[in-house]
């Protein structure tokens, strides 16, 4: 039921964030919902300092796959997105990283550590969440063209959340190890 509950959480998070970027009206939605999904994840969760390590390190590390879809032009805001530092993604995409981590040792747990498994869904799911927000945000779009940016955004997916989650593993391994 746990995991269950935190898949549910966090793609109502997830909703909150994406539905955040269209409106600037609605910056709060984002903090008020992932702040209680990552909250509720420490306190139910029997090894809560691994989980800890593998929130802030997402959170640290995620952005940067955003700030490269970003930079590389794949991906395009709307215009009426606050981005206080124009080549860093805005709030609400950071927000969606400590949401997501709260999946890695709960409703992921069967596939953090099959890295090519996890590559591979990593291929197909990293540009479905962009797809499906490019559809809910008006003025979300891709570059060069959709197909060849989903592809690319596949790619960046499938070499980045494995590295990100080899990474958590391997220090979450050092600190911890009874608890990985």
């Amino acid at each position: 039921m746990v995991k269950i509950l935190n898949f549910v959480l966090y793609n109502l998070a997830w909703f909150a964030c994406v539905l955040s970027l269209g409106a600037p009206e609605r910056w709060w939605w984002g903090p008020a919902a992932v702040a209680p999904v990552v909250i509720w994840h420490l306190l139910a969760s029997d090894h809560w300092r691994r989980d800890a390590v593998a929130i802030a390190l997402a959170s640290a590390l995620g952005p940067v796959i955003d700030t490269v879809l970003l930079n590389a032009g794949l991906i395009h805001l709307p215009a009426s997105v606050q981005q206080p530092l124009g080549w860093l993604p805005p709030g609400p995409m950071w927000l969606l990283w400590p949401a997501f981590a709260t999946l890695f040792y709960c409703s992921l747990r069967w596939i953090t550590d099959r890295y090519l498994l996890l590559a591979a869904c990593s291929l197909v799911g990293g540009p479905m969440a962009y797809f499906t927000a490019s559809n809910l945000v008006a003025g979300f779009g891709f570059g060069p063209g959709l197909w060849p940016a989903l592809a690319l955004i596949g790619v960046i997916w499938a070499l980045g959340l494995p590295a990100m989650l080899y990474l958590i593993n391997r220090v979450n391994r050092g600190i911890w190890p009874a608890a990985v």
